[in-house]
């Protein structure tokens, strides 16, 4: 095999890691408190930034690869190893929509907790604002 397929094929193993490590993060995400989110999603974030990499590094690879010669065996190993990634992106997608739907659930109950502290807050200020009133001890 030649030395340009056999680092296309290393680029595609570390991609493949990186994706199932993203997967698990997220997978881990309902079950974490919010430092715990703010973590893992800045861990998604690092690979996804160190995947793009590698997919660049690998496409340059692939335009030179493009002017040699390679074998039929090596094109399908090669075909096999995308596909393998190709297989990410639907499952990547859907836990996106999950994390995103966990993520808004999670605001929305925050919210709701504010806007009942506010209300609180507002009622005590009344009470205490209104003539006559007696501060609390």
């Amino acid at each position: 095999m030649s030395p340009k397929i056999t680092e296309i094929i290393t680029i595609l193993d570390e991609r493949s890691r990186l994706y199932e490590r993203a997967l698990a993060l997220g997978s881990s995400i309902p079950t974490l408190d919010i430092e715990g989110i703010n973590e893992a999603l800045d861990e998604r974030q690092r690979i996804m930034y160190i995947t793009e990499r590698l997919s660049k590094q690998q496409n340059e690879l692939e335009h030179a690869l493009a002017l040699e010669p390679i074998t039929a065996a090596e094109m399908g190993f090669l075909r096999e190893q995308k596909a393998r990634i190709r297989d990410f992106s639907p499952r990547f997608l859907e836990q996106e929509h999950r994390v995103n739907s966990i993520l808004r659930t999670r605001m929305n109950a925050i919210r709701m907790k504010m806007a009942t502290h506010n209300r609180s807050s507002s009622a005590i200020l009344s009470y205490l604002r209104a003539p006559g009133a007696k501060p609390f001890v």
